[in-house]
């Protein structure tokens, strides 16, 4: 696993929780959390612009983040049936979903802005933006924690 290696690893989930049970409930957020990008790539955050690039920007968006959400919840459910049978490569993939989830969030996030500062009638900052920055850290962490305990495995 070169590309996960200079993330650190952790001994527990959330400072209290084994790392098992951690993944456990990783993954099962990872089912639940699946319409969080996917609802807020399709917020508008051009509410009053008609230009067809806005357009292209939030339809190219809404793909990428229907297509991160599929595969968090379908790598969530094999990482779930990985983690009873102890099998490592589910961890793996789940952790590359993750991180496809991460790059789709900082590019909503990034388009945005770049949407806020370039076009009449768009939002420079809204919560959304807040929220998946946040969410970008809190999955960071998820990375981190079924990476260690892909170490253990």
């Amino acid at each position: 696993m070169p590309y996960f290696s200079r993330i650190t690893s952790v001994k527990q989930c959330c400072l209290c929780v084994d790392l098992k049970i951690g993944c456990f409930i990783i993954a099962i957020i990872g089912i639940l959390d699946f319409t969080d990008i996917g609802l807020v790539s399709l917020y508008p955050i051009c509410r009053h612009s008609s230009k067809q690039i806005q357009s292209l920007i939030r339809g190219i968006v809404a793909l990428l983040a229907i297509v991160a959400n599929i595969t968090v919840v379908l790598t969530s459910i094999i990482f779930i049936y990985g983690l009873i049978k102890n099998i490592a490569k589910t961890a793996v993939w789940f952790m590359y979903a993750i991180f496809f989830s991460m790059v789709v969030r900082i590019l909503y996030v990034i388009l945005t802005i770049i949407s806020g500062l370039f076009f009449e009638g768009c939002y420079l900052f809204d919560w959304h933006i807040l929220h998946q920055v946040i969410m970008f850290f809190v999955w960071f962490h998820f990375l981190s924690v079924v990476k260690s305990y892909h170490e253990t495995m």
